[in-house]
């Protein structure tokens, strides 16, 4: 079984921050995380640039310790049938 952190949009900056220092401090501790995700509908939750600084920065902070910061981002959830 492999883990992907998710970060809801949602919820937020600060539950994204806290989502990604879980990450940091998972990755350490067992081989089954493996990457990070933003989750939630985008019809009603800041788009992916609204947390655009946080990723840069947790790539920046892995890296210094000679980690990658996996993303598996996506875009396009919505429960919307006619949102194009």
């Amino acid at each position: 079984m492999k883990i992907v952190v998710c970060g809801l949009k949602m919820v937020g900056r600060s539950h994204v921050q806290q989502q990604i220092d879980f990450f940091h401090e998972a990755i350490k501790m067992t081989n089954m995380v493996v990457g990070f995700d933003l989750v939630c509908e985008e019809d009603f939750t800041p788009p992916l640039e609204h947390f655009i600084d946080q990723i840069y920065q947790a790539k920046e902070d892995a890296a210094k310790e000679g980690r990658e910061f996996p993303l598996y981002l996506h875009c396009g959830e919505t429960n919307d049938r006619d949102h194009t």
